[in-house]
């Protein structure tokens, strides 16, 4: 009878351990989106290649525009079809296409970039 009690204490403290191991509870408070002064280098190009240069590259085959580098980069936002797009707003293909929509804080830094300047910094 002891070790029945014993093992039933044991489930229960194991149980009871692993309670509070999910992310929400072990990371109350998501890093917050850094936007203020936004680095093409640090913060906008890396975006770009993970999200967009495999179609959108200089060596892509698969979509009429390229943007890989900075200047590819601002003649494509100054025909307005970037941020559009990366929205989901209506009228604007989705992009990434056949991919979820990028991350809220990602198009929150490409948008402060933009408006901070389009800096080749």
């Amino acid at each position: 009878m002891l070790k029945v009690v014993l093992g039933f204490a044991m489930l229960f403290f194991v149980i009871e351990s692993c309670f509070y191991d999910s992310e929400e509870h072990l990371y109350p408070n998501p890093p917050a989106c850094d936007t203020l002064n936004v680095s093409y280098n640090l913060d906008v190009n890396p975006i770009l290649m993970n999200r967009c240069y495999n179609c959108h590259g200089n060596n892509n085959t698969v979509s009429v525009y390229e943007f890989e580098g900075y200047l590819d980069l601002i003649n494509f936002i100054e025909k307005g079809k970037l941020l559009g797009a990366v929205k989901r707003q209506g009228g604007f293909l989705a992009m990434p296409q056949g991919a979820d929509k990028m991350p809220d804080c990602e198009i929150s830094i490409l948008e402060a970039w933009i408006n901070q300047g389009k800096k080749n910094n």
